[in-house]
């Protein structure tokens, strides 16, 4: 099993690169040209720019530009925001890569995307990389397959975990195996053991211990500091002005992780709450697989 965590999250790039391996096999793969790799999720957009050269050329089979934008999952930030921070992702690491000027050098575009839960949401990526890029292959997944393959070489085969803005479980037994889903449907639907229910639970329990319903947390005064605030009427204020925003933006995350050190409850009871979800999807992937085989 592939597990991976907040702290990992930092460094989606390299793991991209790995998950290339999906396409460079691919016999319409020419020299002498650029695959990119994205990795599309509810707090920030990474991209990679990765050459294919000759034999003998230094760069080939390099990572050669890298870039990160804001978040692009279509379904938490809109359609017109999430494809705006694809394309600045994806110019900046072609920016580093130091091939601005030559659209014609991207032979493939590999999407891994929080939020392709549909053909239709996939259609919609492959339509936004041939408006850009015309020519280019497109290849768009759910970001919980590139995260896969980029513990197994490329190979579609295991079991991924990922516990990010939001959490699914996947599970595959080959390429040509469907893929078996656990979770991925949004806090709403039931995902727990992500950020956005740590984020969730952090201002429900500043909020709580700012009236007397719950226990003092130094929780409290770290949202309140994170967002420049006097006290939590300044909360219903942000809640208001964007609905559902502050329980996914990385700093009430963080606030979680800055004070875990002091094992209250509420720190206790978050962390033990978001082990256990990821821990259960792990456990009824494996039962799914089981089921199909």
């Amino acid at each position: 099993m592939v597990s991976r965590g907040f702290s990992r999250r930092a460094h989606a790039a390299p793991y991209l690169s790995r998950a290339l391996t999906l396409v460079r096999a691919d016999a319409r793969m020419r020299i002498n040209q650029l695959v990119v790799g994205v990795d599309g999720g509810g707090t920030k957009t990474a991209a990679v720019a990765f050459w294919v050269g000759e034999d003998g050329d230094p760069a080939a089979g390099r990572v050669v530009g890298r870039s990160v934008a804001g978040p692009s999952n279509k379904n938490s930030v809109g359609e017109t925001a999430a494809v705006a921070a694809f394309a600045q992702a994806v110019g900046g690491a072609l920016e580093e890569a130091g091939r601005t000027e030559a659209v014609g050098h991207v032979s493939c575009l590999v999407l891994a995307m929080a939020g392709v839960d549909t053909e239709a949401d996939a259609d919609f990526w492959r339509k936004a990389c041939a408006d850009t890029f015309p020519g280019a292959r497109a290849v768009v997944e759910n970001d919980s397959v590139a995260a896969l393959c980029s513990g197994t070489d490329g190979v579609l085969c295991g079991i991924v975990v990922i516990s990010g803005t939001g959490s699914i479980g996947v599970g595959a037994t080959g390429a040509s195996a469907p893929k078996l889903r656990v979770g991925g449907m949004g806090p709403l639907l039931g995902d727990g053991g992500n950020g956005y229910s740590m984020g969730l639970a952090a201002l429900g329990a500043a909020v709580k211990a700012s009236d007397g319903r719950g226990p003092p947390t130094p929780l409290l005064a770290k949202v309140l500091q994170k967002y420049a605030l006097t006290d939590v009427d300044g909360l219903l204020v942000c809640e208001l002005q964007q609905p559902g925003a502050m329980r996914a933006r990385a700093p009430t995350r963080a606030c979680v992780f800055a004070h875990a050190h002091t094992r209250t409850h509420t720190h206790t009871h978050t962390h033990t709450h978001t082990h256990t979800n990821c821990y259960t999807y792990r456990m009824y992937v494996i039962s799914r697989i089981r089921g199909k085989s």
